[in-house]
């Protein structure tokens, strides 16, 4: 593949990370290897563009996979309650909000 044209798929790649995907934090130009590893790099990351978040609360489903957490003792606990400040409420409620919205919790 020429020079031209592997600038030009970069191009291509990049303006879809920055605009349709929403991968703009990916900046493939900044890795330090040749044309065309960047072009393979840009490739795989478009191919496979689902398994990157798109922001902080973008932490995605394992469905489909029985999951386990094994810990020492099996004997449940609870913790006591933190306390909140006052002036903490409002951002808290917001942050549960979004979450239960995006179904997290």
């Amino acid at each position: 593949m020429t020079e031209h044209l592997v600038w030009a798929k970069l191009q291509y790649v990049d303006e879809q990370l920055d605009g349709e995907l929403g991968l703009s934090d990916i900046d493939v130009e900044s890795c330090q290897v040749s044309t065309d590893y960047k072009t393979k790099l840009a490739e795989l990351i478009v191919e496979y563009e689902s398994i990157f978040s798109r922001d902080k609360l973008d932490c995605g489903k394992a469905t489909g996979y029985p999951h386990r957490i094994r810990v020492l003792d099996e004997k449940p606990f609870r913790l006591p309650c933190s306390r909140i400040p006052p002036t903490q409420y409002e951002k808290l409620r917001q942050a549960l909000d979004e979450m239960e919205e995006r179904e997290i919790i």
